[in-house]
């Protein structure tokens, strides 16, 4: 089974150099199947989330996420 979560409230690792400009939240599919415990689903969302910006993680917080409602919100927030 796939899940679709954000990762919020990433924490990059830059070795100390300022970046700007890096996201804060991203959606990201999580494969539950075949997962041996959160050890094996935490590295399979540091790993995408690596993947996608260039740099490792230090923390995330994670929340369901629905696409067609985040698809809304923008489109609301776009019209005002």
């Amino acid at each position: 089974m796939t899940v679709l979560l954000r990762a919020h409230h990433i924490e990059w690792d830059t070795d100390g150099e300022a970046v700007h400009g890096l996201p804060t939240n991203i959606a990201i599919e999580v494969d539950l199947r075949n997962q041996e415990g959160w050890t094996d689903i935490n590295s399979q969302i540091c790993n995408q989330l690596s993947d996608i910006v260039g740099y490792c993680v230090l923390d995330y917080q994670l929340e369901g996420f629905d696409i067609e409602a985040d698809y809304a919100l923008k489109i609301r927030n776009a019209e005002r």
